[in-house]
């Protein structure tokens, strides 16, 4: 490590007749052409204190607040930070003319940005097909982006959705596409072809015996780039095109080894738009000449600005196991492993006994999980999806005993409601259509009054004296009715009567039609009733089943560690039902049907709980960015004020003195140079001693152990596998599902016997892999942090005291340094995590290493009878110890080559830290010094340097005022756990918090 040294800041100009012309810097710079005697009437002094006398930042004060208040108060702070460096630069790019030392300052903001990490936690989503993970992830985003279908599987590619930063309207939807590479595409297509045109010729397999497998393997081709050819829908459809004409076709070639962009301004034409790329259900008709691409897709990338994102979150939809494109499994892999949480997805009306959500629980993906780190209650979660899939909850309660008493009232009130609707609805059946008829015969009625009336009209105005007005009915004499004849009378007295007829029939058929309103009202009430009563019994059923299905992934869980020799977990594995589509229905204001299923309120579906516990990953990244970001900001502005006051001061040092001052500082900084030196060499030597004493011994003990323990189980039970089965695995290197829906995977069985556990679930390997990698290595980086702590401790006091018999100021001088050379431990300790990540991120790749030899390359008949010596040869050669030394060899040289580095890194983050203490070591001696050249700025200089500092103070003052103003914490967020949120009971009350704002987050 090269010695650090001292440097005097500013070069002296050559022609002192030029000194005006020249740039003016601090300090002195035009000292020499002024000819200003040394200490002679200096301009008015800033003293230090009044440099160093700032408020005490808020978010260091806050360690004793919860979790989320935090994480919040850092993340003001550092958006204040945000908001103080682009004040500060503008300033300093205007005088950056003046004083060359700007270009430094403004360097220092951007090397402090560009050390700024985004927070980044993927979550990624496992499970089945049709599990619902898609519509869950539409749920949590508040928006339908990602494909659904009920009747099939939708999504067949891995689908990352995170934030979108672009402001433009027209991109507010956004997405890539990364096409699969063209020969990838063209191998499966030519090996389709290949294997018709053996299926055509009829030729017999090994032992007389058709190749079912080949055929199986065709069937799987044509299933899937049927979407991409519309006209092949069977085998025999490829009979009538070849391999080229497939290939050559322009979106095929367009889309190969390719690079798509989506954007959109609507949510339903990006949705639309995106459909094609990643769902695996038929298209429309006439829908993009009905073509979906999938088949043809690696990976889909999609931008949207959706609140959960906002805080880092990049939530992952990946699909099943076992597709046949390798570029999509080795994606799927590659975010498997860089994952921070998982979240392992089963329907409720399985989830207890859900295959796939068990095999993830407990096989391959499970000792995955636990080899990176992630199988703990910290970082899995299990969610039971469509917990609104409930089709009987009448049975469902005759089979649960315990829920029969505590529903007993809701289930009679049920009955009896059902019973009086039941009444209700037959009497209104009855009583309806008389009503009816009733109502219809009135009508009749008035029709043949006004036809009466009319008749009696003539009559009476007949007999009305001409000028008259004409007599009515009621008004007529006995004498004029008397002179009428019998004819006229009679109609006449026919209107009276029906008249009256009318009036009683109208006051009856009122009556019937308010009965009628009476009990269609009663009807409703009793129906509302009824609503609310079976609300109730199917969210105790909804709630029950939860319950159920908790406790046995729980269990599942428990018994796993156990299995796996881990401590019984001080958490429970958190389980959440959620149901998307009750959700989204809510949100969508149709309270009525939610309440139908069974949910009243956005808390009794899940998924706000669900959202928070993911938000809760995100604290600890959050608060350690904006922690550092803002120790950084704080040493920065430290630097810049004391960088920005006027360089004259009451007292400045001599040359004899500075050379002390010099000396003295040089030996303190060599001394933390050897000290670093030899934590980082301690720190390297352990490191390694660690892994070779945990994992490099172990696998080499048991590399021959495994081998002989695999070449039982290949002789005794690869041999019986069917030959054209046994073929098809090899052709696919070790990964098949045959025709019989068998899962194969012999790498996996092969890589468990050598590391991840499997049937050796006692296999010391795999306790001493978890515990080396996730627990000793923090053990290590936390040992290191403390050895930082102390180091740069001891060496703030030993500078302070070196200096402190020289003269108070330089002390005073000191002291103002204090905090930013202290910040020396922020800066080494984020280097160290991230290079102990790094060491992480290396165990993850090597124990992934693939071992998979093909055990057999012969072919032709007899090859059945022939194949248990074939695999006898296979284990006691290539496929034997060598196998398993070579794979122990590759997972070494995985983890050598990031431990070979290892003190080069240290060195490096060492070395990026002392240059900036130098730094500023450097302003504090050149502010006291005494050179006859820099002892103090000409007028001008000086009036240009105030100018400098009071155009720099307004920020100074705002940012360390905000700094030390507590927050406002209205964002709902505050209101999750610390911890992870537990499941919710559904009848907490409705907090909508998607309704917070979260603009302030970075």
């Amino acid at each position: 490590m090269a010695e650090p040294q001292l440097k005097v800041e500013g070069d002296l100009p050559s022609n002192s007749m030029d000194a005006d012309k020249q740039i003016m810097d601090e300090p002195g710079a035009a000292q020499e052409a002024t000819n200003i005697p040394a200490n002679t009437n200096p301009p008015p002094t800033f003293p230090e204190s009044q440099i160093t006398n700032r408020i005490e930042p808020l978010w260091k004060l806050c360690d004793d607040r919860p979790r989320v208040q935090q994480v919040q108060i850092n993340e003001e702070a550092a958006e204040h930070s945000r908001i103080y460096f682009e004040g500060v630069e503008t300033i300093l790019k205007e005088h950056s003319s003046e004083f060359i030392s700007c270009e430094t300052r403004l360097s220092e903001i951007a090397a402090i940005r560009k050390r700024k990490k985004d927070c980044e936690v993927r979550i990624g989503f496992l499970g089945g097909t049709g599990t619902g993970k898609s519509s869950l992830i539409n749920a949590l985003l508040q928006m339908k982006v990602l494909p659904r279908n009920e009747e099939v599987a939708s999504t067949a590619v891995p689908v990352e959705v995170s934030y979108n930063t672009d402001e433009d309207a027209e991109h507010r939807f956004k997405a890539t596409i990364e096409g699969i590479s063209k020969a990838e595409f063209t191998k499966e297509v030519k090996n389709l072809f290949r294997n018709k045109e053996l299926y055509n010729e009829g030729l017999e397999g090994e032992d007389d015996e058709i190749d079912v497998e080949a055929y199986q393997q065709m069937l799987t081709t044509i299933e899937k780039i049927k979407w991409v050819y519309p006209y092949l829908q069977n085998i025999d459809d490829i009979d009538d095109t070849s391999a080229e004409e497939l290939l050559n076709e322009e979106y095929v070639q367009k889309m190969l080894d390719s690079m798509e962009e989506v954007q959109a301004s609507s949510e339903l034409q990006f949705a639309h738009d995106i459909k094609k790329y990643i769902e695996s259900s038929k298209p429309k008709e006439g829908e993009d000449g009905a073509i979906s691409l999938w088949p043809l897709v690696k990976v889909v990338r999609i931008y949207v600005k959706a609140d959960i994102l906002r805080c880092g979150i990049i939530l992952v939809d990946l699909p099943g196991s076992h597709d046949t494109s390798a570029a999509r499994v080795a994606v799927a892999d590659n975010y498997r492993k860089n994952l921070t949480a998982s979240v392992v997805c089963a329907p409720a009306v399985r989830a207890g006994s859900d295959r796939v959500a068990q095999e993830l629980l407990g096989s391959v993906e499970r000792r995955n999980m636990q080899l990176d780190g992630l199988y703990t209650s910290d970082s899995l979660f299990f969610v039971v999806t469509k917990i609104d899939d409930l089709m009987d909850y009448e049975a469902y309660i005759r089979d649960h005993e315990n829920l029969q008493e505590a529903n007993k009232k809701d289930m009679q009130t049920i009955q009896d409601k059902l019973w009086r609707i039941s009444d209700l609805q037959k009497e209104l059946k009855t009583r309806g259509p008389k009503q009816a008829k009733n109502e219809r015969i009135l009508e009749s009625m008035r029709e043949s009054q006004q036809k009466l009336a009319f008749q009696v009209g003539q009559i009476l105005a007949a007999i009305s004296p001409s000028g008259h007005k004409r007599k009515r009915v009621d008004d007529l004499t006995e004498s004029e009715e008397s002179a009428l004849n019998a004819t006229q009378r009679k109609q006449i007295q026919k209107l009276r009567d029906l008249t009256i007829k009318i009036s009683v029939n109208d006051s009856l058929i009122q009556k019937g039609v308010n009965e009628l309103y009476r009990m269609r009202d009663q009807k409703e009430i009793l129906e509302a009733d009824l609503l609310q009563a079976e609300s109730r019994v199917i969210k105790s059923c909804i709630q029950n089943r939860a319950q159920i299905h908790a406790t046995a992934a729980r269990n599942e869980y428990e018994r796993v560690r156990k299995m796996m020799g881990q401590e019984e977990c001080e958490e429970p594995l958190e389980v959440f039902s959620v149901s998307a589509d009750i959700f989204t229905r809510l949100s969508r204001g149709k309270a009525h049907e939610a309440q139908r299923k069974g949910f009243s309120t956005k808390a009794d579906t899940g998924i706000p709980a669900l959202r928070d516990a993911l938000i809760a990953i995100t604290w600890g990244t959050r608060q350690q960015i904006t922690r550092s970001f803002n120790g950084d900001v704080e040493s920065c502005h430290t630097r810049m004020k004391l960088w920005s006051a006027d360089t004259s001061s009451e007292y400045k040092m001599m040359d004899e003195e500075k050379t002390i001052v010099e000396s003295r500082m040089q030996a303190e900084i060599k001394k933390l140079e050897e000290a670093f030196s030899e934590l980082h060499q301690d720190t390297h030597d352990e490191v390694n001693q660690v892994i070779e004493d945990n994992i490099y011994e172990i696998l080499d003990k048991r590399t021959e152990g495994c081998a002989l323990a695999a070449a039982k189980k290949i002789t005794l039970d690869w041999c019986l596998v069917p030959w054209n089965t046994h073929e098809a695995i090899n052709r696919n290197m070790g990964l098949w599902t045959s025709s019989r829906q068998a899962d194969y995977d012999w790498n996996e069985d092969l890589v468990l016997k050598i590391i991840r556990a499997g049937i050796f679930l006692d296999d010391p390997l795999i306790k001493s892999w978890t515990n080396t990698f996730h627990k000793k290595r923090m053990e290590l980086l936390k040992s290191y942090e403390i050895q930082v702590d102390k180091t740069v401790g001891d060496f703030v006091e030993s500078i302070l005291t070196s200096a402190r018999d020289i003269h108070p100021a330089i002390d005073e001088a000191l002291q103002s340094l204090r905090e930013n050379i202290l910040g020396l431990r922020t800066i080494l300790k984020d280097e160290a995590a991230t290079i102990f990540e790094d060491i992480n991120t290396a165990a993850k790749e090597a124990h992934r290493t693939d071992i998979y030899e093909q055990c057999g390359e012969e072919c032709g008949k007899g090859l059945f009878q022939r194949n248990k010596k074939a695999h006898k040869d296979h284990v006691k050669n290539e496929g034997g110890v060598t196998m398993y030394q070579r794979a122990g060899e590759a997972i070494r040289e995985a983890l050598d080559k990031v431990l070979e580095g290892l003190q080069e890194k240290f060195n490096s983050s060492y070395n990026a830290a002392i240059t900036q203490l130098q730094e500023d070591l450097n302003i504090m001696v050149e502010r006291h010094s005494a050179d006859s050249v820099r002892t103090a700025l000409s007028q001008d200089a000086s009036r240009a340097k105030e100018r400098l500092r009071q155009a720099l103070q307004p920020y100074f003052e705002k940012l360390e005022k905000a700094w030390g103003i507590e927050p406002e914490i209205g964002n709902t967020e505050i209101d999750a756990p610390e911890q992870k949120v537990t499941a919710p009971t559904l009848e907490a009350e409705d907090e909508d918090i998607f309704d917070f704002n979260e603009d302030d987050w970075l």
